[in-house]
């Protein structure tokens, strides 16, 4: 294997001469220190070599990994002993331009004439701090302590409250210093500043006990359930006591929810949003900072992990890298889709599971009750899922089905709607793969082969600690109070289907290899469409990993509505916030929520760039559900167009159905995953997706976007006299006049917009 990011020895150079470059440069320190951060420098260097050298060589992966991971603790090493003002002599655009809009621009940090205090604000927003942000604080606090002018030091006191919140996540303390600020003057030109941030800093600690009653509520209702399923039918009054206690229980759990969903869905809509980086970010009145610095920045208690990472465009290698990834599994197979169809690749994915389980691997699956239609219905093909439950090494769930729904959706309907839009497989706790797409032929499948295949974007992932991160959010949703375990029949399945299911392994991994189908009476008819995948027959030559980066990634994740972690949506207007350059979005379904509108139209307002790739009426047949969302759309688009004069959107123009759940902010930060621009992914559905720090990664991703924009059309509006705009090009361009008139008719039930 070998990264395209090192292909040659000249990196190797590069590296060295770099550092040297950068040891020269480093300020003067204690004869100790130099002599701990020179021996650091050098184990990180000769780390380095080590590693570039086995990529160039072509060694084996775990070799690779070792090295890697060994690069990895060199480089922490060495970044600990830096001290945190200085710099590593990169200046990324971004921060350029920070450095020049505080220089240049009639801003508050400029107007105060403090150089020194000006330097520590740039430095906040720097990736540096996040190791070390004590360091800031005590020079914050010298600062205050000793500053002559009342207006820097209320600046400084606010800068510092940033910090606490920032980065320490101590929100009280942040809180009780802003108050002295408003204390201590009625006016003045920070007071509004420090006002606001109060407020925010208010809201995360209200939240945040919030929360914790939430988890409170929580286990006692676990408690209480498990204390019901031990109780045995011999004790029926205590059985019966501990049922209405984990009710009792569920409902405070689910009220707890409720009240803090209403709490910030209020404080959502206020002039106070929690929309910044800082709690004390006011457009235009700070150094800007740039998709990298959030990205490093990102509210997480993991830190930056450099892993391996692999872009999926292509449907086949998608499934080539799934098979490969449950064939290779020794431990344990963690995995969540929302749609698991019964078709060819279904039946062989559970029947892989299943011969896992039996080879002692210990198995987790949740499928949701919405999406994965005959598997999640008992009285159709649940006996399929009930082989594998019946393995003691297998546990199975449903989540949210709608007879345990149905009590919840009395106070909100959202409840009974509410799905785990999730695609985890985790394996052995090492390699995860997250994104568009869902097991079924619809998403791998080669469209030559399969007319109603979609184009759809996965990421691989090779890291034990993201994919410890990843479990942790496929547990959340696992564990759920409202899931469906199943379980094996009292007596025994009507119809056998485990030999059904295992020979479909076979044919498939048969067929894949090139070695046509395994001949079985049990799976004739299965056979007849795996034959008419003509161009998934390649897997001898898959290379698993080949063509991947060694790049910063993280995790971000979002619990279903019946519970109260949403990572994602807020890091993503974070990047919309600190982008200079270019936002493309590539999303099947554009439902713009308040929250992404007001980010995009500022970003627009900058001068950022804005491409948005997605779909139109020529994607969908007349009867397919997806119009829903396409019917608002509709609505939205132009009005969209004309707030923001720097926007493009390209509509697929060709009868092939867009899945990808991508964005990419100034060519660096890549995003993919499970969520799309919409209400139901916002606020209803349990989400994922994962970021990646990456130039390269992201230039990769941006072509591929590109060449979907060749079969893409560009809507065009025009504006008449009244100021109005009309469709010049759009999606009526588009449809046939059946599907446009399903449009019009629903885009009329507007109380439909939130739930969809």
């Amino acid at each position: 294997m070998k990264n395209k990011f090192f292909n040659n020895n000249i990196n190797l150079y590069l590296a060295i001469l770099f550092l040297l470059i950068f040891l020269s440069a480093v300020p003067s320190a204690s004869a100790s220190d130099k002599t701990a951060l020179n021996r650091a420098l050098e184990e990180k260097t000769r780390a380095y070599e080590q590693f570039i050298q086995a990529l160039n060589d072509g060694r084996s992966d775990k070799e690779i990994e070792k090295l890697s991971e060994a690069y990895k603790r060199a480089e922490d090493k060495y970044n600990n002993l830096m001290p945190a003002n200085v710099t590593d002599g990169r200046t990324s655009e971004a921060e350029s331009a920070g450095q020049k809009t505080a220089s240049d621009s009639n801003i508050q940090i400029s107007s105060t004439g403090n150089g020194e205090l000006k330097a520590i604000i740039e430095s906040i927003h720097t990736y540096k701090i996040k190791s070390n942000p004590d360091y800031i604080i005590q020079k914050l606090e010298n600062f205050i302590n000793t500053a002559g002018n009342p207006e820097d030091a209320a600046l400084a006191k606010i800068e510092l409250a940033n910090v606490y919140s920032k980065y320490k996540s101590d929100f009280q303390k942040a809180a009780d210093i802003l108050r002295t600020v408003i204390s201590g003057s009625k006016s003045g030109k920070h007071y509004d500043a420090a006002e606001v941030a109060l407020k925010r800093a208010e809201f995360q600690i209200n939240a945040a006990k919030m929360a914790a009653d939430i988890q409170k509520h929580r286990s006692e209702a676990k408690n209480f359930l498990n204390k019901y399923k031990q109780t045995p039918i011999t004790k029926p009054l205590t059985k019966v006591k501990n049922l209405f206690s984990y009710y009792g229980s569920l409902f405070k759990y689910r009220k707890s929810i409720a009240g803090y969903r209403s709490y910030k869905s209020g404080f959502d809509k206020s002039e106070n949003y929690y929309c910044y980086d800082f709690i004390a970010d006011i457009t235009g009145a700070r150094p800007e900072f740039g998709v990298e610095d959030v990205f490093s920045n990102s509210n997480l208690s993991v830190r930056d992990v450099k892993a391996e990472v692999k872009h999926l465009a292509d449907n086949v290698e998608a499934f080539y890298a799934r098979w490969r990834m449950l064939n290779d599994a020794k431990h344990t197979i963690d995995m969540s889709y929302f749609i698991f169809d019964k078709d060819p690749i279904g039946n062989a994915i559970l029947g892989i599971l299943l011969k896992k389980t039996r080879a002692g691997v210990k198995v987790r699956l949740i499928l949701d009750a919405h999406g994965c239609g005959d598997f999640a219905k008992k009285m159709k093909s649940q006996d399929y899922l009930q082989e594998l439950a019946a393995e003691p090494n297998a546990t199975v769930k449903i989540f949210n089905p709608v007879h345990k729904a149905i009590g919840m959706a009395v106070s909100d309907l959202r409840n009974l709607i509410s799905s785990n839009h999730q695609k985890i497989i985790i394996t052995d706790g090492e390699t995860l793969i997250t994104g568009g797409r869902n097991i079924s032929a619809h998403y791998l499948a080669d469209p030559r082969d399969y007319k109603e295949a979609y184009r759809d974007t996965d990421v691989m992932v090779r890291s034990a600690e993201l994919s410890e991160q990843l479990k942790m959010t496929f547990e959340e949703e696992f564990d759920a109070l409202e899931n469906f375990e199943v379980k094996k029949d009292l007596l025994i399945n009507l119809v056998k289907r485990d030999g059904e299911l295992l020979d479909c392994v076979k044919s498939i991994d048969s067929w894949i290899r090139g070695n046509g189908v395994y001949h079985s009476k049990k799976i004739e008819e299965l056979n007849e469409e795996i034959a008419s995948f003509k161009h998934m027959t390649a897997y001898n030559e898959y290379v698993h990993f080949g063509g991947s980066y060694y790049a910063p990634v993280k995790l971000f994740g979002k619990n279903s509505i019946q519970q109260e972690r949403n990572d994602i949506t807020e890091n993503i207007i974070a990047f919309i916030n600190a982008a200079s350059e270019e936002i493309i979005i590539q999303n099947p379904y554009v439902i713009f929520t308040d929250k992404a509108k007001a980010a995009l139209k500022k970003a627009g307002e900058r001068g950022v760039k804005i491409i948005i790739n997605t779909n139109s009426p020529t994607c969908f047949p007349a009867a397919n559900g997806d119009l829903m969302t396409l019917a608002f759309f509709l609505d939205e688009w132009m009005p969209f167009l004309k707030e923001n004069p720097n926007a493009k959107i390209y509509g697929v123009a060709i009868a092939r159905k867009l899945h990808a759940k991508v964005f990419i902010f100034d060519r660096a930060v890549t995003v993919i995953g499970t969520y799309n621009m919409d209400p139901m992914s916002e606020n209803i559905n349990a989400e994922n997706v994962c970021a990646v720090n990456s130039k390269e990664f992201a230039e990769e991703c941006r072509a591929k976007i590109f060449e979907d924009l060749q079969y893409s059309k560009e809507y065009k509006i025009g504006i008449n006299e009244k100021g109005e705009a009309y469709e010049v090009f759009g999606p009526g361009s588009l449809g046939d006049e059946k599907t446009l008139n399903k449009l019009r008719l629903i885009k009329k039930l507007k109380f439909l917009r939130p739930l969809i």
